[in-house]
């Protein structure tokens, strides 16, 4: 059995392309590979990329549940269905007036050089928070010392300090 969650998209032609381009840039497109496997791994290596730039929060997947249940919660296909088509209505929309599908912008806001490293931290408390409300029998010492550590580190980050956070992640 393969680890993960299934999940089934429909990529737009330049979206395939620009995921064929990042596993050709990252050295890891191999002539046979199905646009599923290219795709996965795409995203996959973006997604690291942005996790090691802080953007996004490593995850240790204790927060899984709270997360991603609500998401794939029984009940809501017609609430899906409805976003879906508002979504693809959209990215018709922009395509017909010469647009790129996708709006977004992924970028780090640059006013607060300081808000990765919050955000990270931040996770991570709130994970370890919640670990020891749901199961504190289960929180180690090391585990109640680094929510100290956490609470010390952002602390110091909202007041504007630069703190080190690589050992409290």
């Amino acid at each position: 059995m393969k680890y993960g969650d299934v999940v089934r998209i429909r990529l737009l032609p330049e979206d395939s392309m620009g995921c064929i381009d990042v596993c050709k840039a990252a050295g890891i497109y191999v002539d046979g590979m199905s646009l599923s496997q290219i795709a996965k791994l795409a995203i996959s290596g973006l997604l690291e990329a942005y996790r090691n730039a802080g953007v996004i929060p490593k995850r240790e997947g204790y927060e899984y549940n709270q997360l991603v249940h609500p998401i794939i919660a029984s009940g809501n296909n017609a609430k899906k269905l409805q976003i879906s088509t508002i979504v693809e209505s959209a990215q018709v929309a922009r395509l017909s007036m010469g647009k790129t599908a996708f709006s977004g912008t992924l970028t780090m806001p640059d006013n607060d050089t300081l808000a990765p490293k919050k955000g990270r931290l931040l996770v991570r408390l709130m994970e370890l928070e919640q670990k020891l409300s749901d199961d504190p029998d289960n929180i180690t010492e090391v585990e109640q010392d680094k929510i100290q550590a956490l609470r010390k580190a952002l602390h110091q980050l909202e007041n504007g300090q630069d703190v080190d956070i690589k050992g409290l992640l």
